[in-house]
């Protein structure tokens, strides 16, 4: 059976975070997070524009959610930046995702702490990113040419 586009694109987002060494990646957890450092990938809503005739564009917004442990509340902050740095750094290396997207762009970024269950300070971030991809207008398993 024949993988959407959109399920090739997601995949390919989610193998980009899985290469960072020492970091756990699941995709739509529904759990809570208890080892770190871990991220969490969630698919948001797609926006699809379909006024050309050679092909439908879709951006994906795709959720990354990033959790740090620190031994001190002060040292949160720095974790959970890095961790960020090193989403933001694989995502945006290669905008096309090994040639499925037009485009990887950063959304809007969110930062909270929390508790673990050990009583050590937990920092977190959600970060949102915009895919977009072309497909044939009227098959959703096949890529649209890419513009050149």
């Amino acid at each position: 059976m024949a993988t959407p586009v959109v399920e090739q694109v997601v995949a390919a987002f989610v193998a980009r975070l899985e290469a960072l060494d020492d970091i756990k990646v699941e995709r739509e957890r529904d759990q809570e997070v208890g080892e770190f450092p871990f991220l969490v990938v969630y698919e948001g809503d797609k926006d699809v524009d379909d006024g050309q005739t050679s092909y439908t564009s879709h951006t994906q917004t795709i959720t990354v959610e990033g959790y740090v442990e620190a031994e001190e509340p002060a040292d949160l902050g720095p974790a959970r930046n890095a961790l960020y740095a090193r989403v933001a750094e694989a995502l945006l290396a290669d905008p096309s995702l090994g040639g499925l997207s037009i485009d990887v762009r950063e959304g809007n970024r969110s930062s909270f702490r929390a508790e673990s269950k050990a009583g050590k300070p937990v920092g977190a971030f959600t970060v949102d990113f915009l895919v977009t991809f072309w497909t044939k207008p009227t098959d959703p398993y096949a890529l649209a040419p890419q513009p050149s």
